[in-house]
This record gives C-alpha cells, sequence and structure tokens, in this order.
C-alpha cells in the first residue's frame, strides 16, 4: 500500500493491518497496542474516531506496522494536522503534508531506476530533446535492428545521413557500441524526472512525435483512453498512486520480456480546473 495515496490518517493504520493480515504478517492491533503502551480499547477507539493517539504512541504504531522515516513523519503530520486548532498553523501542516505526498507520488519512487554520477540530462541533453535519439537507443535492444539498423529509415521515416548522425551520437555518448557488426546496449532505463528542466520539452516533442506515429498505426496495434471527468483532489491521489502502482507491476514485465517491437505508453493526469 502506498500511504501517501490516502489522507485519513485511521484509514491507512487499519489498511496497513489488513494488508500485514493477507501476507501473513504478525501485526495486529494488540500488539500494537503493546507498543504504544496503551489498552487495546484505546487503539480501537483511536481508530473508530472515539478517541485520539498521542504523538509518542502514534510513532510507536507506526514503528510496528514497519513503516519508513518519510511515512512516519506523514502519519504524524496527519495526527498534527488533525488536532491542531489554529488556522494558520492548520494551513502550515497542510502544505508539509502535501509536500510529503507529492514526493512520495512522482514515477522514480515507484521503479528501479539505476543511480549514475552524472544524469544523461547532463552529459547528453540532446537525447531528450530530439526523441528520436531515444527511439532508435530503444529500438537497438532488437536483434533485428542490432544486426541491421539501416532498417529504422523505412519504418521512421528517416533518411540514411539522420540516422547515421544518430547512431554516431549515441555512440559518442556511451550509450550504444558497435561489437562483431552490430550494436549493443551500454545504457538502459534513461528515464527522465519530472523536475528536470528538459522534461517539459521531451515530453511535448515525444507526445508529438508519438500523436503523428499513432494515426498512421493500424488499429489492431494500438489502444488508446481518454477521458473528462470530475472528482476531488484525494480522488486524484487515489487515481496516480493506483496508476503509479500499475506502472510498478509492468516494470519487471517488460524488463523480463524478448524485444522484439518499440512500443509507446503515456499517462496523463491533470486538473483542467486548478484553482
Amino acid at each position: 500500500m502506498n500511504i501517501f495515496a490516502e489522507h485519513d490518517l485511521r484509514l491507512i493504520i487499519k489498511s496497513l493491518v489488513s494488508e500485514a493480515k493477507r501476507e501473513g504478517k504478525a501485526i495486529t492491533f494488540e500488539k500494537l497496542a503493546i507498543l504504544a503502551g496503551v489498552q487495546k480499547a484505546h487503539v480501537t477507539n483511536a481508530l473508530s474516531g472515539r478517541a485520539v493517539f498521542q504523538a509518542d504512541q502514534l510513532f510507536q504504531v507506526c514503528v510496528g506496522l514497519g513503516l519508513d522515516k518519510s511515512e512516519r513523519k506523514y502519519l504524524m503530520l496527519l495526527l498534527e494536522h488533525e488536532k491542531s486548532t489554529v488556522q494558520a498553523r492548520k494551513k502550515g501542516l497542510k502544505r508539509q503534508i502535501e509536500n510529503l505526498r507529492n514526493r512520495n507520488l512522482q514515477t522514480e519512487s515507484f521503479l528501479n531506476l539505476p543511480v549514475p554520477e552524472k544524469s544523461l540530462a547532463e552529459v547528453f541533453p540532446a537525447y531528450y530533446l530530439k526523441p528520436l535519439h531515444q527511439v532508435i537507443h530503444v529500438a537497438i535492444s532488437i536483434d533485428q535492428f542490432a544486426r541491421d539498423a539501416s532498417q529504422l529509415e523505412r519504418i521512421l521515416g528517416i533518411s540514411r545521413n539522420h540516422l547515421t548522425e544518430i547512431l554516431r551520437s549515441l555512440e559518442e555518448n556511451g550509450i550504444i557500441r558497435k561489437s562483431g557488426g552490430r550494436w549493443i546496449e551500454n545504457r538502459s532505463q534513461t528515464h527522465l524526472k519530472r523536475d528536470s528542466a528538459l522534461y517539459l520539452a521531451w515530453r511535448n516533442q515525444l507526445q508529438t512525435m508519438a500523436q503523428a506515429r499513432s494515426q498512421n498505426t493500424n488499429s489492431g496495434n494500438s489502444f488508446g483512453f481518454t477521458v473528462v471527468f470530475s472528482a476531488n483532489v484525494e480522488t486524484f491521489r487515489i487515481m496516480q498512486a493506483k496508476l503509479l502502482a500499475l506502472v510498478q507491476e509492468l516494470e519487471p514485465v517488460v524488463l523480463n520480456a524478448e524485444p522484439k517491437q518499440v512500443f509507446h505508453l503515456s499517462l496523463d493526469l491533470f486538473p483542467w480546473t486548478e484553482t
């Protein structure tokens, strides 16, 4: 469970205990009560809204649930926000809560990404500013194109000079290398963080390329889903967490798949009426 998708302290704790039970972990309300130094009835009352945890009690409950430092801080902030009666302080706590949620509901928090000394955006910005570099890089992971990259000229609708230029650029920057008459990947999983200065330019160009490509793709080989809906911020957070969990679930499926084709997946979730 990603607790940052929820804002209800009691629901989070009850859900974590239920999840632990399903996974066969020895976590019960009684054990949490012992850790917190209270009677089980107090934990039950606190989780039903008839009582409130003290800060030290909640901290011990977090320890018993095996939460990390960031998760513990999140639950402690939720408790402080709930108990505070000073509006200025409640607003400040709310901002801290949202900042913590935002940091922990990012793609890189869900994927097993390598951490290089320098990001690719720093050493080779053209990789993102000209997204065709990325498409060709991924294509090279497929044996057919590793052996004969010239096939990409027809498939992508580019000239031989353009393809040669991109391959040379990828090679010079250590992304791919030539060995035994075929191209080999040197670097994979080139995820670009959302806070990168290149992010918007990269995403916009890639989406423009993808839109043009999808219009010329057989409908049986593509899938699209678009919807405009009304809800609230909490629903947005829940959907964000579920989509990220799906990405996390699919990561090993993709990594273990035999590369045969290059695919594109894009997810957008944002408010039209942000206030």
